[in-house]
């Protein structure tokens, strides 16, 4: 099955069990790529499909990345989402409504939640971003923002979250951190 075929039966919450890899997809809004080929499966938690994005790899260990969408049904930006961050090294598992996680996510991030772009947690540390006012891609923002968030807090490249959230502040962006 082709990658773009795997995105519409994710979308539409078609072909449970199905496994999709990619050789070098194109992403929407402006999202670039890392590294990582993607491959995509859908699950089933507590009766409802969950799509799994993951890098296409021999070898390695990736951490595993909980995206809660609060809508019953995740809109296309998400997947974009959750293939850019498996494309860099996520298993990133993409949940919407009140579908049920992974107990083993090692990261919880929340898209759309209610005053904010994204809202992130790991541990005892989270971070909270509010949308900027006006026209902007938001979906682009989104995906720089949980990246940089992932790999504060979970392979501890530079910045820590404390410096993170004052770039982001810089930035022009209200950042609430638990920092």
């Amino acid at each position: 099955m082709s990658w773009r075929a795997g995105v519409l039966a994710a979308a539409l919450g078609l072909c449970p069990g199905v496994v999709a890899a990619s050789q070098s997809p194109s992403l929407t809004h402006a999202l670039r790529p890392g590294r990582h080929e993607v491959g995509m499966r859908l699950e089933t938690r507590g009766g409802r499909a969950v799509s799994v994005w993951y890098p296409v790899a021999d070898t390695g260990r990736f951490p595993l990345v909980l995206l809660r969408a609060v809508s019953d049904a995740a809109p296309p930006s998400d997947t974009a989402t959750a293939v850019f961050l498996a494309s860099h090294g996520f298993v990133v598992m993409l949940a919407a409504g009140a579908a049920r996680g992974d107990a083993r996510a090692q990261v919880e991030v929340e898209l759309h939640p209610a005053n904010a772009l994204v809202s992130g947690r790991a541990g005892g540390r989270w971070l909270s971003v509010a949308a900027p006012s006006g026209p902007s891609d938001h979906v682009r923002l989104r995906g720089a923002v949980i990246r940089a968030f992932l790999d504060s807090v979970l392979r501890g490249l530079a910045p820590s979250l404390a410096d993170l959230a004052r770039r982001l502040t810089r930035a022009g962006l209200v950042v609430h951190s638990s920092s």
